[in-house]
């Protein structure tokens, strides 16, 4: 509200709590009426509020109701006057814009009563001067206190049609701000509710995408797992074929071993017979000996290096179940060198000597120092 019409407001409201309680004061304690006395019609006897409640007169009764009636009005008048100038400085302290606005509204029904208690005066008037032996008391000469106060009740209506013409565009000027207010902060609260919102949705969405990165990130390595194992599974899987197609063949090479007999036995029953004839064998015969001891020698190295590679096949495949590495296994393994009993072609002297694996080896005869070479 602004403070020029907040003053008006305050002047117009002041007016008419003035008016109406000057036209009460008037009412209550001047004389309204006067009646001529029978006896001497120079004589006059006045009455006011007090003296018409009591007289013996039904015609000051009357008029004494009528009277009554009329103030009512107006304390209901400087009641809303009052409420309404409350009000205004409730307005004017800029608290409860609501509450000081209903009765700034409510100081515009002033009007009405205003109006009611102004016609029902007239009324009072016009049923005086018509009525037999009753009339208006006057002050001086032909002015009279009745007239005074229908004055006083035309300015008091005039008073609150000003009031009430400006508190109500004031009134409709407050409510339309009020409402912009309002429509503004329900704005603002909806673009905050909106922005918290998407805020809201692309905290999701970026915890959307961290997870769907996380779960592909997860599949990837589960199927790059699943790949892993299952070529070492199927490399597993082949071995074991491998092993067991390779497994009768290998045992029938054993077999084949067994049945053998041993070159060691062949030489020392050589020896026995050797020693048991105590002759000196020719050239050919010890040819023909190392003939057939390079032989054996053969065979037995040709079933030493199946033997090995069965057993290299088993021990590998018996490490990859266990997850044991094979070349640890195949440095730890050591290569047994072969004990041979062989005859000195010099001396004829029978000793034990050793063949290396890795190749050609070289003996010598410890009786006679005789050199000779193992194949």
């Amino acid at each position: 509200m602004n403070i020029i019409t907040a003053r008006t407001i305050k002047r117009l409201n002041v007016m008419i709590l003035f008016f109406s309680i000057l036209i009460l004061m008037l009412n209550i304690f001047l004389p309204l009426v006067s009646i001529k006395n029978p006896a001497d019609s120079t004589q006059t006897q006045y009455f006011n509020l007090y003296s018409m409640k009591y007289s013996d007169n039904e015609q000051l009764k009357d008029f004494e109701k009528d009277i009554d009636n009329i103030n009512l009005y107006l304390w209901v008048i400087v009641i809303i006057g009052l409420l309404s100038f409350v009000g205004l400085i409730i307005k004017i302290s800029n608290k409860l814009s609501f509450l000081s606005n209903i009765l700034l509204i409510i100081g515009c029904i002033n009007i009405v009563f205003c109006s009611l208690s102004c016609i029902y005066y007239m009324f009072f008037v016009k049923n005086v001067i018509d009525s037999t032996g009753v009339l208006l008391a006057t002050i001086i000469g032909p002015l009279r206190v009745s007239y005074i106060s229908l004055i006083i009740f035309i300015l008091l209506l005039l008073t609150s049609v000003a009031y009430s013409s400006v508190a109500i565009p004031s009134f409709l000027r407050d409510f339309k701000k009020s409402k912009k207010q309002r429509e503004a902060k329900d704005k603002k609260v909806i673009s905050k509710k909106i922005v918290k919102s998407s805020r809201t949705d692309e905290k999701k969405e970026v915890l959307k995408t961290q997870s769907d990165r996380k779960k592909y990130e997860m599949r990837k390595w589960q199927t790059e797992r699943l790949k892993d194992f299952n070529e070492t599974s199927d490399k597993q899987k082949d071995e074991t074929e491998k092993l067991l197609f390779s497994e009768p063949l290998e045992k029938t090479k054993e077999e084949k071993i067994e049945q053998e007999p041993e070159p060691v036995i062949e030489t020392q029953k050589q020896t026995k017979e050797e020693t048991e004839s105590k002759t000196p064998f020719p050239q050919e015969n010890i040819e023909k000996s190392q003939t057939k001891q390079l032989e054996s020698k053969a065979e037995t190295s040709e079933d030493a290096k199946v033997s090995e590679s069965f057993e290299k096949a088993l021990t590998s495949a018996i490490d990859k179940k266990k997850g044991i590495p094979t070349d640890t296994k195949t440095e730890e393994k050591q290569i047994s060198p072969q004990k041979f009993n062989v005859k000195c072609p010099q001396c004829s002297y029978i000793f034990e000597a050793e063949k290396n694996p890795a190749g050609v080896t070289k003996i010598k005869c410890p009786k006679c120092d005789k050199e000779g070479i193992i194949k």
